[in-house]
């Protein structure tokens, strides 16, 4: 019967160099052939935990993100900030590490593609507008607790009341108090989901929490856990949970779709909005370009122009200052077409 590992087991095997090794690279191009697979014959669990068809994929996806976990905390433990690449390299090797390893992967630590997509995904998390308050338990721990507590399993609506809330119960912000308010509403209707105990966090692609989020993208399950989806089911039959007979009325589920609506429609008026606005200022920045450029044509014509009338009246002076000097020669030696009045008439001419 085909056998996998156990989570906590897995666990224990991500901290071992010689089945996962702790420098950078990603297990979904190594595949089949990376040594990593010799977990699969170290730490064995009956299949009905896990079907058959998603074993290797939920193995390698696991050990994946607890290999991811443990180079985050040796980073934080061991990289404090303002050290350099040497300072860190000449500090003792962690325990537990290889020390061509810890060299590899302090290399792609300090590499400037490493640094500057760190930085980027520094700033996208400070953007974030909803912060959970579970700290560093999961959901799936948070879940199990509440169906603990509760006798029956929970549904993804009910862990997102509970962990996007403050002691006091106010919501962490005022969209989470919005999101609260519509998964209440939905739930106090009748749209509930039913399981059995050992289920995980139950969910449908039509539960409380997706109406108020939207549908799933493919290959993700929201507010889960990690792990195979619920009982192996997928975003596509996940429907196939039993439903309270309580269900909204088709007025309260076309208001709800009337709503969703009406949220997307003042999105994409904001974004039009916006594009105009930017289309005016580019056309305004156009405008005000066009206008200097014609300024400028214009003040280099008015001084072309004034150049070429200092230019004629300057030869004409000189004309008329060569006519006056012939005329007077010509008076002095007598000659008799060159007289006085003549010159005279014939300069003012020229003049």
């Amino acid at each position: 019967m085909p056998e996998i590992l156990m989570q906590s087991e897995i666990a224990t095997a991500s901290t071992s160099n010689e089945i996962v090794e702790v420098e950078s690279y990603d297990l979904r191009v190594h595949g089949p052939d990376c040594h990593n697979i010799d977990v699969l014959k170290r730490y064995l669990i009956p299949s009905n935990i896990v079907k058959p068809p998603n074993q290797m994929g939920w193995a390698m996806h696991i050990l994946g993100v607890l290999r991811r976990n443990r180079r985050s905390k040796l980073k934080k433990d061991h990289i404090k900030e303002g050290m350099t690449k040497e300072e860190v390299l000449a500090k003792r090797t962690p325990p537990r590490v290889m020390e061509d390893q810890w060299k590899e992967m302090v290399n792609y630590w300090f590499h400037e593609k490493t640094v500057t997509l760190s930085d980027k995904n520094k700033a996208s998390r400070g953007k974030q507008k909803e912060i959970a308050t579970s700290g560093a338990q999961s959901f799936a721990q948070i879940a199990d607790d509440m169906a603990k507590a509760n006798g029956a399993p929970v549904e993804r609506a009910d862990v997102y009341l509970k962990v996007y809330r403050r002691r006091d119960g106010t919501a962490v912000t005022p969209r989470a108090q919005e999101n609260i308010s519509r998964m209440e509403e939905l739930l106090s209707q009748g749209v509930r989901l039913q399981g059995e105990p050992g289920s995980g966090v139950l969910w449908s692609k039509d539960d409380a929490y997706a109406r108020v989020f939207g549908p799933e993208r493919p290959g993700r399950v929201r507010g889960v856990g990690l792990g195979i989806t619920p009982s192996g089911r997928s975003a596509t039959n996940a429907s196939e949970f039993n439903m309270t007979p309580s269900v909204p009325s088709r007025t309260t589920e076309r208001i709800l779709e009337l709503e969703n609506n009406s949220s997307r429609l003042t999105e994409q008026l904001a974004q039009v909005q916006e594009q105009l606005s930017q289309s005016e200022a580019r056309h305004q920045e156009s405008e005000a370009r066009h206008q200097e450029q014609l300024s400028q044509m214009e003040a280099r014509h008015q001084a072309q122009m004034a150049e070429v009338m200092t230019r004629m009246n300057a030869m004409f002076a000189q004309i008329s200052q060569g006519a006056r000097w012939q005329c007077l020669i010509g008076t002095l030696h007598g000659n008799e077409t060159m007289n006085p009045l003549r010159c005279s008439s014939w300069s003012l001419s020229v003049l």
